[in-house]
């Protein structure tokens, strides 16, 4: 749905062919949200209707990350897609990281900062779509990341602990275990 932020009546209404579990992303009046269903869609935020529709090997559960008309797409085949945010058409062949993508990536500066499920920590150069590993954290990474300046926050399950890393260096500046006793 699309709702009036002044009065919150109903603006549209766009079907999925299956259950949307991701959280949208809003890009150049285009609302970008992945289904179980396997696909992508870019819907027009002003009027609801479909703008475009890409289909990957499994759903698309983390929030989609956009940089410069480019929409870099995690999905739970292990797969990151880039693809113009404009056609949907794959810009480059997908990167394929060989474990799920669950947890929403971030922008910092120009790079996308990516944790596969399995705990490793990559950096997408969106200047080329190049990916270079930056840290192998050990621990299921399922929560959102988080970054400010030039700091990434990433919560691992298995060690439960959060680990505050260099964007730029994956070097772990500080490690918070969460536990409690």
């Amino acid at each position: 749905y699309a709702l009036n932020a002044t009065n919150g009546n109903k603006k549209w209404e766009f079907e999925a062919e299956g259950a949307v579990a991701s959280t949208p992303l809003i890009y150049n009046s285009t609302v970008y949200i992945g289904s179980f269903d396997r696909y992508l869609y870019a819907i027009n935020a002003d009027n609801g209707s479909l703008k475009w529709k890409f289909i990957a090997e499994k759903w698309f559960w983390a929030r989609p990350v956009a940089y410069n008309n480019t929409i870099y797409a995690p999905c739970l085949d292990g797969k990151i897609y880039i693809l113009d945010a404009d056609s949907g058409h794959e810009l480059v062949d997908a990167i394929d990281l060989g474990s799920p993508v669950s947890s929403l990536p971030v922008l910092v500066d120009s790079s996308v900062i990516i944790a596969a499920e399995e705990g490793e920590l990559y950096s997408i150069d969106t200047s080329n779509n190049q990916i270079k590993p930056l840290a192998s954290l050990g621990g299921t990474v399922d929560a959102p990341l988080c970054a400010s300046h030039g700091v990434v926050y990433v919560h691992t399950q298995k060690s439960e602990s959060l680990y505050v890393l260099n964007a730029q260096t994956g070097v772990v500046l500080w490690r918070l275990p969460l536990t409690t006793k």
